[in-house]
């Protein structure tokens, strides 16, 4: 991931040179307030999260270490704003590849190291660079989904070649993590990205009858790393699945005794370890609730909450017209494919919103990729506008 960061920084950099000057700021506040651009979809959304969150800091008895975090959050959301503001520029200069290339070339890398890890230990539970697998899980998931879409759309052998390449080490590497979690994520996002981009498929059927005996042949060869485990998913008796079941019922009972703003942000460890830990559980400390939404209602409340899920409302609103402009751009559907893979991971890990996984981040970049590469809304006259256009051309604005 320290690839892809230095190369979103060049990118950016270069553009600012491509224009023959830095950007003129005022220019772009000016073009940003404008209102086919500010009630786009996920702006008004993102706005209302931002400053519901931070108003919410306000109560919470920790201030200062709830501030580290949303700071830490809006670090991640800013991947995305840097791209809003960019794509005001003009001209635009569209390099989106590179970028995309530098995540998976980040995460093939992280891969690599993860087998490694594997060949040299001679045990499962890789987590390439980071500390645990789960994330490292996470991020291999997003490689993949990526790889997919832009494999499915790729019509140069040279470049199948190499993301069949990308799909096939981070597969291999991810069954090796032995992280359930974005086994499970993979399982129900992969079908989505490949059913969004059938109509690609649907042009060329011998090659997709090809990828899909590839998929199955290493699905069949990698079998005995991954059956013992994959019983354990729906086994309330695992111990893993066990705790995660004690940590959800007494999350719960955190969020019936503050409903409405929660306990704080960052508050979750010190308050549920101090009064709402079960005795029954295994495990002596939780840093989170093991589920995202949880995990929100918890820290944030109801307020909070309400909050996160017009973002998400705002978000599922932006892809969609992305695939109505564009159905077959493997960029949208691939991020299409990322945000439905943080949304199940979302369901047994603190995955979405935390602003500490690199699988989220490359989310952001995604999503700002896929705004800054959208046409421009035009302004016709006022003048040349009949009230039926005009009347079309409110709703669509809308």
């Amino acid at each position: 991931m320290i690839a892809a960061a230095v190369a979103a920084l060049l990118y950016t950099l270069w553009l600012w040179k491509a224009v023959h000057r830095l950007p003129d700021v005022s220019r772009i506040l000016r073009s940003l307030a404008r209102p086919e651009v500010r009630k786009q979809p996920p702006l008004p959304h993102l706005a209302l999260f931002l400053v519901v969150f931070a108003g919410l800091l306000l109560f919470s008895p920790q201030v200062e270490a709830g501030l580290h975090l949303f700071l830490r959050l809006t670090l991640y959301l800013g991947t995305f704003l840097m791209l809003v503001c960019l794509r005001q520029l003009s001209p635009r200069y569209r390099r989106t590849r590179p970028v995309v290339h530098a995540i998976l070339l980040g995460a093939v890398i992280d891969a690599v190291y993860g087998l490694y890890q594997v060949h040299v230990t001679g045990q499962l539970h890789a987590t390439g660079f980071g500390s645990h697998y789960t994330p490292f899980g996470s991020l291999l998931v997003t490689a993949i989904l990526l790889a997919t879409a832009l494999l499915l759309a790729a019509r140069r052998p040279p470049r199948r070649a190499v993301y069949s390449g990308v799909v096939c080490v981070c597969a291999v590497a991810l069954v090796c993590s032995q992280a359930r979690g974005p086994w499970i994520a993979l399982a129900v996002s992969c079908p989505i990205v490949i059913t969004l981009s059938r109509r690609r498929l649907a042009r060329d059927r011998t090659r997709a009858v090809t990828y899909l005996g590839a998929a199955a042949a290493l699905t069949v060869a990698l079998a005995p790393l991954y059956l013992g485990r994959l019983r354990t998913i729906f086994d309330p008796k695992w111990v893993s699945n066990s705790e995660r079941i004690l940590i959800w019922t007494s999350t719960l009972h955190m969020i019936r005794d503050h409903p409405l703003i929660g306990v704080g942000e960052g508050r979750f460890a010190a308050i549920y370890n101090a009064h709402y830990i079960s005795r029954a559980s295994v495990e002596g400390w939780h840093p989170h609730a093991h589920n995202t939404f949880l995990m929100i209602l918890a820290e944030n409340g109801i307020i909070g909450f309400a909050a996160t899920l017009y973002l998400l409302y705002g978000i599922v609103l932006f892809l969609r017209a992305a695939l109505r402009d564009a159905p077959s751009d493997p960029y949208v559907i691939g991020t299409v494919g990322v945000l439905c893979a943080l949304l199940v991971n979302s369901l047994v890990d603190y995955f979405l919103f935390s602003g500490h996984l690199r699988s989220e981040w490359v989310f952001w970049l995604m999503l700002g990729l896929v705004y800054y590469d959208r046409p421009a809304p035009r302004r016709p006259p006022a003048g040349d506008l009949t009230p039926q256009a005009a009347g079309c051309r409110e709703k669509t604005l809308a």
